[in-house]
């Protein structure tokens, strides 16, 4: 029997994945690579993100990179105050498979939206807004895109040359960086949606995508609505996975 789903929908797959590569980013991030088996096609739309399976649980992680072959590439962060992804990240290092379903999540890029995009992210927020910029790119996407990635300290930025990357590869893209902890000359000083609102100046205009925890998405959630940015223009899946009562 086939799978039904719905427009824009992909079906579901739980997948036994190789484990490729692991590669610190900084102090506190790994980047996974995993492969997905040969022989089965298994699709996901950029933004969306997948979940370990590891003894009984589903440990949900977004995929940072876009649909383009068998390679997942996942951002894990792991510090001291993490002991669930430190066990993960054990589990990884030891292993050479891990059990995988994917894809999950409704809010991802998969054709070119007729607006601006912008994307408001901290931490390993990143990571499903490398995805859907990078679909982006595939897309020859033509519209402004603009980033605003937060963090405390300098260090805890990962990946710091991608961004003017980007800059390279779109034809209209802009990036910040801001610092909540310290201050730094190459960065923006405050929490990282304030670097947003201060760019804002037509708040009904682009479409927003944020990255993070509940808390730091329903705060920005909350300032953009303030501003004026219609609420069905912001995207996360936090919406979604942690609503509010």
């Amino acid at each position: 029997m086939s799978e039904v789903t719905a427009p824009g929908e992909l079906p579901s797959h739980e997948v036994h994945c190789q484990i490729q590569q692991i590669e610190a980013l900084n102090h506190d991030v790994s980047r996974v690579w995993l492969q997905l088996p040969a022989g089965k096609r298994v699709q996901w739309h950029a933004g969306q993100y997948m979940m370990l399976n590891l003894n009984g649980e589903g440990f949900p992680f977004s995929i940072a990179n876009h649909c383009d072959g068998r390679r997942l590439e996942l951002h894990i962060r792991h510090g001291d105050d993490n002991s669930a992804a430190q066990d993960i990240m054990a589990y990884l290092e030891s292993a050479s498979t891990v059990s995988a379903t994917l894809p999950a999540g409704m809010r991802f890029i998969d054709s070119a939206p007729e607006q601006p995009v912008w994307f408001i992210c901290g931490s390993t927020g990143f990571a499903p807004v490398k995805a859907m910029v990078e679909r982006l790119i595939a897309l020859d996407f033509d519209h402004p895109v603009r980033l605003f990635w937060g963090a405390r300290t300098p260090e805890d930025l990962y990946l710091p040359t991608l961004p003017a990357q980007w800059k390279m590869a779109l034809k209209d893209f802009d990036f910040t960086t801001a610092l909540s902890d310290i201050r730094h000359p190459d960065h923006a000083e405050g929490l990282v949606h304030e670097a947003a609102l201060a760019a804002l100046n037509e708040p009904e205009l682009p479409l927003f995508y944020l990255g993070g925890s509940p808390p730091m998405a329903w705060a920005v959630f909350d300032a953009l609505v303030e501003e004026g940015v219609p609420a069905g223009n912001i995207h996360c899946d936090v919406f979604d996975y942690a609503p509010r009562e």
